[in-house]
């Protein structure tokens, strides 16, 4: 997995949708206790686009998913935390 820090090391790794999805979820997190459900509140491509986005956040260390009560949460690691610092991003 690559480790992202930094913006400019995200910007290498991860497309700029990607980014911007990752960004959506961040500001989101707070409406539900830290870890936004997965098509929730965010939608920046549709559906199957945003899928393929959640999964290169997830190859790239940021996020995991887990499911509950049928439903799909986003977990931000602390690579992902470290990472929306310094997007300049606050949870």
């Amino acid at each position: 997995m690559n480790t992202i820090l930094t913006a400019t090391d995200a910007a290498a790794a991860l497309s700029p949708n990607a980014v911007k999805l990752f960004s959506l979820y961040v500001e989101d997190a707070a409406n539900w206790g830290g870890s936004p459900l997965v098509g929730g509140n965010v939608s920046l491509l549709g559906a199957k686009e945003d899928r393929g986005l959640i999964t290169h956040l997830k190859r790239a260390g940021v996020i995991t998913t887990f499911v509950d009560d049928g439903n799909a949460w986003v977990n931000f690691t602390a690579k992902g935390r470290d990472f929306a610092v310094s997007l300049g991003l606050a949870f």
